[in-house]
């Protein structure tokens, strides 16, 4: 980087002084692309989705979606009811912390990733279930009673409220 700055500095300016300034410009340029793209891949998709359309609603009127934060567990929300919550960047990585959505009956699509001593495995889960106003889910994954699969947590009961089994 430092010798691409330089030849482009040498080009463009006649004089060292030119070139000096030239330089410390190209630098800040090169420090400013680099800080957005670590802003970008490490914390700027961690976000809050609304999946509905209209205005802002009341905690009371809506329902929250959350991938599960425990250890040795990664799951990905990709979708609810048919609808992408990943802005289009899934590729690169930002999914959302919270998916906010209507009460009703909701289809989501997760992809889970459990790792331990001896699994390592991911899934890719198409689950349904209804959502009530007020109320936090938790989509999670991993081994239970023998089977891996995925299942939604009503978050104030802790009841499981879906379940199905990986499909690779």
């Amino acid at each position: 980087l430092d010798r691409i700055v330089s030849s482009l500095g040498d080009c463009w300016m006649n004089t060292e002084a030119e070139s000096m300034i030239s330089r410390n410009w190209l630098d800040r340029i090169a420090i400013l692309i680099l800080l957005v793209q670590i802003l970008f891949l490490t914390g700027c998709g961690a976000r809050t989705f609304k999946a509905y359309t209209g205005i802002e609603r009341s905690p009371a009127e809506v329902a929250i979606i959350r991938p599960d934060p425990a250890f040795g567990i990664l799951v990905r929300i990709y979708s609810v009811d048919g609808n992408s919550v990943t802005g289009g960047s899934a590729d690169l990585g930002t999914f959302p912390r919270e998916v906010v959505v209507l009460p009703g009956p909701r289809t989501v699509h997760a992809q889970v990733g459990c790792c331990g001593v001896v699994t390592d495995y991911w899934g890719r889960v198409t689950i349904s279930f209804r959502a009530d106003a007020g109320r936090s889910y938790v989509i999670s994954g991993g081994e239970r009673s023998g089977k891996k699969g995925i299942w939604v947590i009503d978050e104030q009961t802790g009841a499981i409220l879906a379940e199905t089994p990986f499909s690779r």
